[in-house]
């Protein structure tokens, strides 16, 4: 829902790089440009990627209503400091940015990025209890277990017709050999009769 009104999301994954300044841009009118490209493509929004924004893209994206997922970047091992370290500063860019209107979620854990044990309580209850208590105004989302399952029941459907397929396409060619050696046998110039040793050939 946007505005009292339900809303399809066209977003793009955008991960902010720059070709200069890498994951710098080099003006604000670069970072407006971005936002202007996406929105001249379709999207009408961005999910950043393992990336707090700069705070003036989100200033356009605020005026030229561009709609942002907020995502905090992960470390790739799980530990009492890694967990403690994403908390602290996820919690220091939400106080920054939670005031913009463009932005309508945020993302905690990026598909189990350095929360591998996103499932138990030693991956997820420090970030599930940090993101009870903080009160966001925006929906946190999770990218990792539901993709994750999505994407392994997609597979788990795809495999045995794939499975399928690939002995029917072994059969098929299997027998498309058999017939085309038939095929050459029988076209194929009769043999001359190999003459009997000391006979005459004539």
């Amino acid at each position: 829902m946007l505005n009292g009104e339900p809303r399809l999301l066209r977003l793009v994954l955008d991960q902010g790089y720059w070709p200069d300044g890498l994951l710098t841009a080099p003006t604000d009118a670069a970072l407006r440009r971005d936002i202007e490209l996406a929105k001249g493509m379709g999207f009408d929004g961005a999910r950043k990627h393992q990336k707090i924004e700069d705070p003036r893209w989100l200033f356009w994206a605020d005026r030229l209503g561009f709609l942002v997922w907020g995502e905090m970047a992960n470390a790739h091992k799980l530990s009492g400091p890694s967990i403690n370290r994403t908390i602290a500063e996820w919690s220091e860019a939400v106080e920054r940015d939670f005031n913009h209107p463009s932005v309508i979620a945020w993302v905690p854990v990026n598909e189990s990025f350095g929360c591998r044990q996103i499932g138990d309580d030693r991956g997820s209850a420090p970030i599930a209890a940090n993101v009870a208590t903080a009160g966001f105004a925006a929906p946190v989302l999770s990218t990792a277990e539901d993709i994750f399952s999505a994407v392994m029941s997609v597979v788990a459907l795809l495999l045995p017709v794939l499975v399928i397929l690939g002995l029917a396409g072994l059969v098929a060619g299997a027998i498309g050999l058999g017939r085309r050696m038939r095929r050459k046998r029988a076209d194929a110039p009769p043999v001359p009769p190999v003459p009997a040793p000391g006979g005459s050939a004539g």
